[in-house]
């Protein structure tokens, strides 16, 4: 298949293009294309449809225009991937015409003929991007396109102009003149090409009619090239084009050899050569990295790869920045050894540096050379060597990141999964091809650094009775993974201590007890709590370990180990230093945390643990920015929480809930359940309770929430209590005992009363609402639900202002009022999107969609629906999913689609069965039921439809009615 974009957005199967759809889902595609292999946040995307204004829900129609492209291109097997913030287009760039062009481009730089060219001019078909939105993003973008058309196309006309074939190209310069009369190079093209055509008097005519358009319309004259140009050809002093005859060979060329299974990089590779490629301009390229990243191997097969476009000498020299055992060279020295190498005797070389370095500069003036500095320590070191002229490349490695004015960086990250296979196969021989899964484990141990990889490749290719899986096992245990990754040649640690070794006292310390975190990363202000200095001190430092590729910078403000550095740091000694820099994290993230939480669920500060410090902590002034650093720090929190479960649990527990992180919540409060002390407990039992009944597990949910309970009682907390009978009313509702449920609530109520908790009065009397909403008291219902309303904005819970604005457009719906509805759910899903509660988000959206399907718009309804489901399938809420499915089905048989609204039934069946959702299953007997009197099987319907009818007996719900005489309605009259 072939994505086209330069021209009409298409996609081209094996016979025909596939049907795209509307200009907003071939926007999308577009977008995705052009990163085709990368993940495009979700705000770029909205950002490329509707720039500034876009509507109220933009993730939800996206999510609609993915899913509908998912299918477009399901048949010829590329795939659209839902990544953490944005969506991935599975597919290889060689199928995109845009990447294949500019892969062209790029390789047309090694070369001096037009061939390659040619062919990448050839892929366009007009207009970029035609077809699609006329955003301020999108333009900026087709613009952008335009240039490098425009560019590739002169450039291939200038080889072509020079190789003597201006009769060739002369009518072709002549119609982009006239589409482009204000670019000066196909302007300089043209009059060249004319006037070695013999038409000397019509290129004088067009650079007069080009200088007038450019004083009228811009004001300025012609640059000194073009009007030089013009004197030249005014004098007929213009010399005819004569094929270039090529530049012999010369010496020195003392670069190292190139690894014959050098991998990947191909990115890099391209960056390098497109940076060697400038015109007119010295070109310095510097790449660096960890040690044992690929610095030199990738510095010496560019080199390689463009050593004929260099003729006069490729260079290397090795600077012994990070060398063992040897301090690093000298400028003068490296200088002495260049200037020896272009054949200055030793006696002519000066003692002085700034002699030697204006000799080289002279030495080399006019030739173009490649000079290649590797293991540069600092900037200092490689200046004095850069050649002063123009037309020479410079290569520099350095394990720091180096500031050289004008220079082009490339920084070498690890090796992706597929370069990193292909390099060990090559190493390892065929034989490690059969053991594909042991070999990706043993990638991800060598945390994909090439000098790793060699290193485990090679020891498994001398071992003949060694399997890959034998091997992945030795690398398993942490400890001694660094000495398993040592040859005689090759030593991992050995290249790790040098890095370290070279840092500061104070660079140092930080690095050691940085790897006191069990976290994943970490921001200046845990590093500062677990250093115990000033913040600007801790951030500078950092940033340094940063620049010496001792850090990875992975998202502003956040740093983290490679995983063989992590290792090697852990190694360390200092076990008393390492275990107070634990202690200080704990003390650190326990603040910080309950100061987030403060701000994020203000109203239930009374049932978290008191919390104080002097850490200083990431500022934080609204709920917004608190959940933005709880989830920033999730992974932190859930680790340092292992040395204090019960304290963690109770602070974290409304925040694991609202974003349904199931796991993460399974985790902590199952290790808090071994803390001493029944009120911690008593906590983990509801955290646990509360879980069990998110995931549809009701009996477990039951059992911990009455030993909760039983818990509560013995130590005499009845504020606690209240809060746990609510959650025990939940459970028994969902078990469709809704009176006994109603019952807890008014239990759980009159406890808040007494203590005078408006947010736990405001959840009672929204559950007893929604308790009598499902038995059909719709008066009853909306009174509980306007009196929670108004409790939950006195105690400025927003959560509950959701729900308790949420259960009133329920009711609506069951009184078959769409309108007001919607309303109340609009407000609802802003509330519930601020405070980041992905399952009321998600009930809303399905609620929507309901009230969407009432009001006649089922096209829109399905789709708010199927955003519901996919939530449900990132939390893992297993009701709400058997809840949203029926809901699905309800609206396709309305729509006039029974047969597909008979699977989504089933679906929700077989899992309302499995999590004991009596209610669920009631409404899935009766969609079925429904669905199948559509489609005609009218005595088919009758056994779901009974099930249906017996399930809502027995749980008194009013809906029984509606079945009995739908049941009766099936009889023959």
């Amino acid at each position: 298949m072939r994505v086209r974009l330069l021209g009409p957005v298409t996609v081209d199967g094996a016979d025909t293009a596939l049907p795209l759809g509307s200009a907003m889902q071939r926007t999308v595609l577009a977008v995705l294309a052009l990163e085709a292999g990368r993940v495009v946040p979700v705000e770029r995307l909205i950002a490329y449809l509707w720039g500034e204004t876009p509507p109220k829900d933009p993730n939800g129609l996206i999510q609609t225009y993915v899913s509908r492209l998912r299918s477009a291109l399901r048949p010829v097997g590329a795939a659209i991937e839902r990544q953490a913030h944005g969506y991935l287009l599975d597919l290889p760039a060689a199928e995109v015409d845009v990447h294949v062009f500019r892969a062209a481009v790029a390789g047309a730089a090694t070369t001096s003929d037009s061939g390659s060219l040619r062919e990448a001019l050839a892929l366009w078909r007009g207009e970029p991007l035609a077809g699609l939105l006329a955003t301020e993003r999108l333009e900026r973008l087709r613009a952008g396109l335009r240039e490098e058309h425009l560019v590739a196309w002169e450039e291939c006309l200038e080889r072509e102009l020079q190789g003597g074939h201006h009769k060739k190209i002369t009518g072709e310069l002549l119609r982009l003149h006239e589409e482009q009369p204000l670019r000066e190079r196909v302007l300089s093209l043209l009059l060249v090409a004319l006037y070695r055509d013999g038409r000397r008097a019509e290129a004088l005519q067009r650079y007069a009619a080009a200088r007038q358009r450019l004083a009228d319309e811009l004001g300025i004259d012609p640059t000194p090239a073009l009007a030089a140009l013009h004197a030249r050809i005014l004098r007929d002093e213009l010399d005819p084009a004569e094929p270039q005859a090529p530049v012999p060979p010369a010496v020195p060329r003392s670069l190292p050899y190139d690894v014959p299974d050098f991998t990947g990089r191909h990115d890099d590779v391209q960056r390098l050569a497109a940076a060697a490629a400038a015109h007119g301009r010295m070109a310095i390229c510097v790449i660096d990295g960890m040690g044992g990243i690929g610095k030199t191997a990738l510095a010496v097969h560019i080199a390689h790869q463009l050593a004929d476009r260099y003729p006069d000498g490729q260079l290397f020299v090795d600077l012994r920045g990070f060398s063992p055992a040897c301090e690093p060279a000298e400028p003068g020295e490296a200088l002495s050894v260049l200037l020896r190498t272009m054949g200055v005797p030793d006696g002519q070389i000066p003692a002085g540096l700034a002699e030697r370095a204006a000799l080289w500069r002279h030495t080399i003036a006019g030739k173009r050379i490649l000079l290649l500095l590797d293991n540069v320590a600092a900037a200092d070191q490689a200046r004095p060597l850069i050649p002063g002229a123009p037309g020479s490349l410079v290569l520099v490695t350095s394990r720091r990141r180096l500031t050289l004015d004008g220079s082009v960086r490339v920084s070498l990250d690890a090796l992706d999964p597929d370069s990193a296979r292909a390099l060990f196969i090559s190493v390892a021989g065929a034989r490690a091809a059969t053991e594909p899964e042991a070999v990706d484990e043993v990638l991800a141990l060598c945390g994909y650094l090439p000098l790793a990889i060699r290193v485990a490749a090679a020891r498994l290719a001398h071992r003949d009775h060694w399997s890959v899986a034998y091997l992945a096992a030795r690398l398993r245990d942490e400890h001694g993974r660094l000495a398993e990754l040592r040859t005689v040649d090759h030593d991992v640690h050995a290249t790790l201590q040098l890095s370290y070794v070279d840092l500061t006292e104070a660079q140092q310390r930080l690095l050691r007890l940085l790897g006191a975190h069990p976290g994943d990363d970490v921001t200046a202000y845990a590093a500062c709590a677990v250093l115990g200095v000033d913040f600007p001190t801790t951030e500078r430092l950092l940033d340094e370990l940063f620049d010496a590729h001792l850090l990875i910078q992975h998202a502003e403000g956040r740093y983290r180990f490679h995983d063989l550095l992590r290792a090697f740091v852990q190694q360390l000694p200092d076990e008393i230093e390492r275990g107070d820099a634990r202690r200080n994290l704990v003390d650190y993230y326990r603040q910080a945390a309950s100061a987030a939480m403060d701000l994020y669920a203000p109203a239930e500060r009374r049932f978290r643990p008191e919390i104080t410090g002097t850490h200083h902590v990431a500022p934080m002034a609204d709920a917004a920015q608190a959940l933005r650093w709880l989830d920033a720090e999730r992974a932190n929190l859930i680790a340092v929480a292992h040395d204090a479960p019960g304290v963690f649990s109770r602070i974290l527990f409304r925040y694991l809930d609202a974003r349904s992180l199931h796991d993460d919540g399974l985790t902590l409060h199952t290790l808090a359940l071994t803390d001493p002390d029944p009120a911690v407990q008593a906590a983990a039992r509801n955290g646990l309770g509360n879980l069990c009944l998110r995931r549809g597990d009701y009996p477990a949910a039951q059992e911990h929430l009455t030993h909760c309970v039983s818990l509560l009682r013995a130590i005499g907390d009845r504020h606690t209590e209240s809060r746990v009978l609510l959650n025990l009313g939940l459970v028994l509702g969902r078990l469709g005992q809704l009176e006994t449920a109603i019952v807890h609530y008014e239990q759980s109520l009159l406890i808040a009363i007494e203590f005078g908790d408006l947010l736990s009065e405001a959840r009672c009397l929204t559950n007893i609402g929604n308790a009598n909403r499902r038995l059909r008291r719709f008066e009853a219902a909306a009174d509980a639900q306007l009196r929670a309303l108004e409790k939950a904005r006195q105690a400025a819970a927003p959560l509950n202002v959701g729900y308790a604005l949420f259960n009133l457009g329920l009711i609506s719906i069951d009184r078959n009022d769409p309108g007001p509805a919607i309303g109340y759910f609009e407000e609802a899903l802003v509330l519930l999107r601020e405070v980041g509660d992905r399952s009321g988000e998600s009930g809303v959206l399905d609620s929507i969609g309901k009230a969407r399907s009432l009001q006649g718009h089922h096209q829109d309804a399905v789709a708010y629906h199927q955003h519901a489901l996919a939530i449900t399938e990132q939390t893992g809420n297993r009701h709400d999913r058997q809840h949203f499915l029926n809901s699905l089905g309800e609206t396709l048989t309305a729509a006039g689609k029974p047969q597909d609204a008979v699977r989504y039934h089933e679906e929700a069946l077989s899992l309302a069965t499995d999590i004991q959702a009596s209610d669920g299953q009631a409404r899935a007997y009766e969609g079925t039921g429904r669905a199948l009197i559509a489609l005609g099987r009218r005595d088919d319907a009758r056994q779901p439809l009974e099930l249906s009818l017996a399930l809502y007996e027995s749980l008194g719900f009013e809906q029984r009615d509606q079945i009995e005489l739908l049941i009766k309605e099936l009889d023959p009259s």
